[in-house]
């Protein structure tokens, strides 16, 4: 587990800007998978998540140029879904909600730890100085929208039958998804006025 770690590390990206000495240029996702076996045909299964948020980056505060710029707007961009996601779960409206889950990679990663099955803490981080008050009071302003988010923790037995549909689940999922990354990348590449070329990928 540790040398993971140390791998994860070493591929976690960090700057400087005007406003941060080292500023993380993206977010920190650890997932641990844990299985029990609990009879000859279901087991038990869970999932702990460590994740470590990029904070949200003011442009014009840290002077973020060229990537920094490109990084700063993917990671405001997914800490915003992942606002949304907080916000949808924690509204009183149980029925007609709907939960942007596939507006970002983020999102994506932390549906299953959001869903409402488990246990969640959150902490949040702020600097003293004045200088920062905006960025404290959005922050404090997220971890109180946490702090509404329902949660009812549950034992997730699967049996070997419901596992192997899961599988196909994802895999379909999987497959969804890369057919409209395709579509998308067709669409950007297609020349003004010129049809555009249907395609896609086949599932076997």
């Amino acid at each position: 587990v540790r040398h993971i770690i140390d791998r994860g590390l070493a591929k976690r990206a960090t700057a400087t800007t005007a406003s941060n000495v080292r500023s993380s240029r993206s977010h920190t996702v650890f997932t641990v998978h844990l299985s029990a076996p609990g009879g000859s045909s279901s087991s038990s299964r869970a999932s702990l998540s460590f994740v470590d948020l990029a904070g949200s980056e003011r442009l014009a505060k840290s002077r973020a140029e060229g990537a920094r710029f490109q990084e700063a707007v993917a990671i405001n961009s997914s800490l915003t879904a992942l606002g949304k996601v907080v916000l949808a779960l924690a509204s009183s409206s149980t029925s007609t909600r709907h939960i942007p889950y596939r507006s970002s990679k983020l999102t994506r990663l932390l549906s299953p730890s959001l869903r409402g099955g488990g246990f969640i803490s959150l902490l949040a981080t702020l600097h003293p100085r004045v200088e920062d008050y905006e960025e404290s009071l959005n922050t404090l302003s997220f971890a109180d929208r946490c702090k509404n988010l329902a949660h009812q923790p549950q034992v997730n037995y699967i049996s070997a039958q419901k596992s192997s549909q899961m599988r196909i689940q994802d895999l379909q999922a999987q497959v969804k998804h890369l057919r409209e990354q395709l579509q998308k990348q067709q669409r950007d590449r297609s020349p003004v006025g010129a049809g555009t070329l249907a395609g896609g990928l086949t599932a076997s």
